[in-house]
């Protein structure tokens, strides 16, 4: 019996290696970096609390993909709006900002995000979604609680080789070699801030809205449990078939609105990101510093004396501290990223959909008065009051207000 299954750990380890050598063959025939757009994730069918799962022509992706079981699933993140996700990465636990493009998919103007050539992306939603797709207030309800709940885990390192030995399939979790190379990926030893994997983080993003999705552990979820998990069902989101759209006079300058929403967004929470690492990093340095003292009184034949102990805690503390801050800024910050982004996002898809549908033979798309486009103002109208519900400082979010680290 354990001969066999040992020949079974063997046979895994086997298909993932070559698994990763057909992914370096393929990844060098195509060239690195020289992708061919020709498929697109559309964006504005995405809702607050819908999980991406993806995957991608990488080493890392693949050995992930061999180690759980899956075919197309080695990441997932949890989208707080349509361009906002917040996922776990090798850096840590972030907030990413997509870079939109109009595209016209044959039937209508869609916001969408270009996929490159070998990567996979699908979209899963609860099987009872966390908010209505025909209730703005509804979404941005959802979306102000996901923020909430994020702030704990912003800016946590990701997670320990060791934390994903749990989800490992076939007992390999179990082997010897799976573990020692877990020990030897953990060069780096983070203790401080350890923060959870990609599914792991948006299976506690669940759990702090108190929807239990997954029916297990936290740390025992993969992107794989999400991908084949009957509560969640896959959304039509991807475009086979659309190519993208010249901008129009009027949707330019909506267009340069929003990439100076996103360019904000982006600034704001990178600043912040910075400095929460920055406070991480100087616990890290503080217990460097401890060890190398301790050890130095060691030597001398004595003990690290109370008065020096006491200041090194309080330094760790006053980090800790720090890092706690720049997570609750973040939250702050978060709150008028999201607002401005929707805000500007909604406002170009109804002015791009206006022009698609009734404005083709104007000549001049910048004085259009149908009633579709007034429509379509009016509705930016009631957006900008719904937000402003929700976020209060809506709409005093000025260029040079990039909070200082």
């Amino acid at each position: 019996m354990k001969a066999r299954s040992r020949a079974i750990r063997l046979g895994v380890l086997a298909a993932a290696a070559m698994t990763i050598a057909y992914a370096h063959l393929r990844r060098g025939r195509s060239g690195r970096g020289k992708y061919t757009h020709t498929r697109y994730l559309a964006l504005d069918a995405i809702l607050p609390g819908d999980v991406i799962v993806s995957s991608a022509r990488t080493l890392q992706s693949a050995l992930i993909r061999a180690g759980t079981g899956s075919l197309t699933a080695s990441h997932a993140a949890i989208a707080l709006h349509p361009l906002i996700w917040f996922e776990s990465v090798g850096s840590g636990v972030r907030y990413q900002i997509i870079e939109p493009q109009l595209v016209w998919d044959g039937k209508d103007v869609r916001l969408a995000m270009p996929i490159p050539v070998g990567e996979r992306y699908l979209v899963r939603r609860p099987v009872e979604p966390l908010c209505s797709a025909d209730s703005p207030a509804d979404r941005y309800s959802v979306a102000k609680k996901l923020i909430e709940c994020s702030t704990r885990f912003a800016f946590l390192n990701y997670a320990r080789p060791s934390a994903f030995l749990a989800t490992l399939r076939l007992g390999l979790s179990k082997s010897q070699f799976a573990r020692f190379l877990a020990a030897a990926m953990d060069r780096d030893q983070r203790i401080f801030y350890p923060g959870p994997f990609c599914s792991w983080l948006v299976a506690e993003c669940y759990n702090e809205l108190g929807r239990d999705i997954l029916g297990a552990t936290p740390q025992s979820i993969t992107p794989a449990a999400i991908a084949r998990s009957s509560s969640l069902v896959s959304i039509e989101a991807e475009l086979s078939e659309a190519r993208p759209i010249d901008d129009t006079p009027r949707t330019a300058a909506f267009n340069r609105d929003l990439r100076l929403a996103l360019g904000l967004a982006s600034a704001h929470i990178g600043t912040i990101s910075n400095a929460a690492i920055f406070a991480k990093g100087m616990t890290s340095m503080n217990e460097h510093v401890r060890g190398l003292v301790t050890q130095g009184w060691n030597l001398s034949g004595t003990s690290l004396p109370p008065q020096a102990a006491e200041r090194l805690d309080e330094i760790e503390e006053q980090q800790r501290a720090n890092f706690g801050a720049w997570q609750t800024k973040a939250r702050d910050a978060l709150n008028l990223a999201y607002a401005s982004v929707c805000a500007q996002a909604e406002q170009i898809e109804h002015v791009a959909r206006c022009h698609a549908r009734c404005c083709a033979s104007v000549a001049d798309r910048g004085s259009c008065s149908t009633d579709t486009c007034v429509a379509a103002s009016r509705g930016y109208g009631e957006t900008v009051a719904a937000l402003q519900k929700l976020f209060p400082d809506f709409g005093e979010w000025e260029e040079d207000s990039v909070p200082a680290s």
